[in-house]
């Protein structure tokens, strides 16, 4: 081989080393984002950045460019860090003197959310941030993205009536409870509250599942639902089943357990009978049991002819029936005899009200006779 030839390749080969040694030197020299990390509980436009950086060379002035999106890639929040000094070597963002430029919130329930809570919600995320040198080019920075999977422990319960409790009314309150507010629902998203009748031996869970629901509701926008009059009535020593779902696009995605409730079994109060009248008020008084009043005399008095009965309210006013005209001075109250020296008051014709009364009777030789009693 010539002379010549054999120089030139050994050029060539010098420039190649030397050109491939500047490039790798150029790597080498570039700065770095080692890590970045994100906590879901920290999602503000400073907890973006939160990164660490290697520079191998000297002082550089950068910036930070980060940016939070949805698992969609659509932007959700967008942080600009202002322009500050970067030193030589490993360098920690709470070590780092840099402040924010800007921020850019989409306007989303999902961003209202975190940019009031600092907090990501349950879901999947994608994050990207970039440290730019000013004054550089693009390929002198360095990006770093990941995938953000954020569980809180997002939680959805009963609350009241507690599973197997006995509740004492035909309309009960049923309290429930969520982590995420109602704003995060997406399209397509809801709460419902379903209530079914429960066969003997059946539990809630299987009642939910197979029987026809006595009461659903879906959109719920509150924890609290008033079991309405207008659904079918619970029955006395029934048990019922509920339970709140999460509905998404017809489908059930989150659910709390299922609890049952047993409607109580009313029993009528039986009357109070015998109250005895007598000629003065000392300080006891008679308890009106299902709104009517049982009384007889003394044996002393045993054979006196009621010609007066009057009811007296608090203010010492007579009180009168329902139907009767109030213009008229006759404030007699209709006796219902029930055997010997025993009598009968109904007071469901009569204008009271919870309170204490007083009963007045006359016999045919003038002497009168008093009951105190009361109306729950």
């Amino acid at each position: 081989m010539p002379k010549f030839t054999k120089n030139f390749f050994f050029s060539v080969s010098i420039i190649a080393l030397f050109v491939f040694g500047s490039i790798c030197t150029a790597n080498a020299q570039r700065i770095s984002i080692v890590s970045a990390e994100v906590n879901s509980y920290n999602v503000s436009p400073r907890g973006l950045c939160q990164v660490t950086l290697m520079n191998p060379s000297s002082n550089v002035t950068v910036y930070l460019q980060a940016q939070l999106m949805d698992a969609a890639n659509e932007p959700l929040i967008t942080v600009k860090t202002n322009p500050f000094l970067l030193h030589n070597g490993l360098n920690v963002s709470a070590n780092m003197n840099f402040s924010i430029g800007s921020v850019d919130y989409a306007n989303t329930s999902v961003t209202n959310y975190i940019r009031s809570a600092s907090i990501l919600p349950t879901g999947k995320y994608n994050y990207c941030v970039k440290v730019i040198i000013v004054g550089g080019n693009a390929e002198e920075g360095d990006e770093y993205c990941d995938e953000i999977a954020s569980d809180l422990n997002s939680y959805l319960y009963l609350v009241t009536p507690e599973d197997k409790d006995t509740v004492s009314t035909l309309y009960p309150l049923l309290v429930w409870n969520h982590s995420d507010p109602f704003s995060l629902l997406g399209p397509g998203e809801y709460y419902r509250m379903v209530v079914v009748a429960l066969s003997p031996d059946q539990t809630a869970e299987e009642g939910i599942t197979v029987n026809t629901p006595i009461y659903m509701k879906s959109n719920l926008e509150e924890n609290q639902v008033q079991y309405p009059i207008d659904a079918p009535a619970l029955e006395p020593g029934k048990h019922y089943g509920w339970e709140v779902q999460l509905v998404s696009n017809d489908v059930v995605t989150n659910k709390t357990e299922a609890w049952e409730f047993i409607e109580a079994i009313t029993t009528k109060p039986k009357d109070l009978k015998y109250a005895v009248v007598k000629t003065s008020v000392d300080g006891g008084f008679y308890i009106a049991v299902n709104n009517r009043i049982f009384f007889k005399f003394d044996e002393s008095y045993a054979t006196s002819a009621v010609v007066e009965c009057i009811i007296y309210d608090e203010k010492m006013e007579p009180v009168k029936s329902r139907t009767q005209d109030a213009s008229k001075d006759d404030n007699s109250v209709a006796l219902k005899r029930q055997g010997y020296n025993q009598y009968e008051i109904d007071l469901d014709n009569m204008n009271v009200k919870s309170g204490f009364y007083l009963l007045q009777l006359k016999n045919g030789k003038g002497e009168t006779f008093k009951l105190k009693f009361l109306v729950n």
